[in-house]
C-alpha cells in the first residue's frame, strides 16, 4: 500500500511539473510572438523586462499567479476574445509602470496598431 502511494504521489509530481513546463513554454512563446508584433527599439527592451521577470519566477509561482489572474479570464481565452486584454488589470504587470501596461492593453485592441494576422497570433 506504501508504496502504490509513493508512485502514485511521484506520476502527480512528474504530471504537475509537465503542466509547469509546458505553461513555461507557452508564455515564453507568447512573449516570441509579442516582440515580433512590437517591434520597436522600446517595445522590445519592455518585453525583455517582462521575460527578465518571468524567467526568474519558480514554476510553482506562474503557476499560482495562473490560476489567481489568467484562470478567471479562461473562458475570453479559449474564445480567443481580446477583450480579455482589457479587463485583466495584471497584463504585462511587470512592467510595473500604468502608462506602459495600458499602452499594450490599448495597442493590442487597436486595429490601427496591431494587425488583423498578427491579433490572430495573439
Amino acid at each position: 500500500m506504501y508504496k502504490e502511494k509513493v508512485q502514485q504521489l511521484k506520476h502527480t509530481n512528474m504530471n504537475k511539473m509537465t503542466h509547469l513546463d509546458n505553461l513555461k513554454k507557452t508564455i515564453r512563446e507568447f512573449l516570441e510572438d509579442l516582440k515580433c508584433i512590437f517591434s520597436s527599439e522600446s517595445d522590445i527592451l519592455d518585453i525583455e523586462t517582462i521575460q527578465f521577470f518571468f524567467e526568474r519566477q519558480h514554476p510553482e509561482q506562474i503557476y499560482k499567479h495562473t490560476n489567481e489572474y489568467l484562470m478567471p479570464h479562461a473562458i475570453k481565452i479559449k474564445k480567443r476574445k481580446l477583450s480579455y486584454f482589457s479587463d485583466n488589470m495584471y497584463i504585462f504587470s511587470a512592467l510595473d509602470d500604468p502608462v506602459k501596461i495600458n499602452y499594450y492593453k490599448k495597442a493590442i485592441l487597436d486595429k490601427n496598431i496591431v494587425c488583423e494576422d498578427d491579433r490572430k497570433i495573439i
